[in-house]
């Protein structure tokens, strides 16, 4: 609706024109409009900001230490040394692969290093059993990611130590199992001589990932 125009006749025999604004609702609607709008756009940014922010959570580094239980008695080569374990949350969201960065392992009262394989695993499935052939079935072998292959030279014993630590740079993506963010591992003997480790939690095994 336009503004209205009126002219009135003053009594010295003047005119006086004035204007009526008539439009007030619209420009009422079109402000409150405005308002719905700004409301809009504000929730619009608060979602978008608190899905960036659990993105940034979610790719924040991680770093999860697994004390596996190994086999205790003297395991020849090849045979599997820790059973799968799972890595619990190593991945930053259900079913979005972990990027393992660095695998750290310590070998407690002990200052010699080991010759050992770090398979990754995208499900609980069975290598075999400890002291024993590293062999999974066939159905279960599609569930094998990747390795690292950790060796004697890898391991450093600091002066006056009991313990040897050996540290890898890696870039390996690992699938946690269907639904979680659990990455599984077992360890493989690699020593020609075999290994004996004497305790069953005497490897501490950290790893880091993004």
């Amino acid at each position: 609706m336009a503004n209205a125009t009126i002219t009135v006749l003053e009594a010295d025999g003047t005119t006086e024109t004035d204007v009526i604004v008539l439009d007030v609702g619209r420009q009422a609607a079109t402000a409150s409009k405005s308002v719905a709008h700004s409301t809009e756009d504000k929730a619009v940014h608060d979602a978008a900001a608190a899905s960036l922010v659990s993105i940034l959570g979610a790719v924040r580094p991680r770093v999860v230490q697994v004390v596996p239980t190994c086999d205790a008695t003297a395991c020849a080569q090849y045979d599997v040394l820790a059973a799968t374990e799972v890595i619990t949350n190593l991945a930053p969201a259900a079913d979005i692969p972990a990027g393992i960065r660095k695998i750290t392992v310590a070998r407690l009262d002990s200052a010699t290093g080991l010759d050992f394989r770090v398979w990754f695993l995208k499900a609980n499935s069975s290598v075999g059993s400890e002291n024993a052939a590293f062999a999974p079935a066939d159905a279960d072998a599609d569930d094998l990611i990747d390795y690292v292959d950790f060796a004697v030279a890898d391991f450093v014993g600091p002066t006056g130590m009991v313990n040897c630590f050996a540290k890898k740079d890696v870039e390996i993506w690992a699938q946690p199992a269907s639904g979680t963010r659990d990455v599984y591992f077992a360890i493989q003997v690699l020593a020609s001589g075999g290994i004996d480790l004497g305790a069953a939690t005497d490897l501490v095994v950290t790893f880091q990932a993004i």
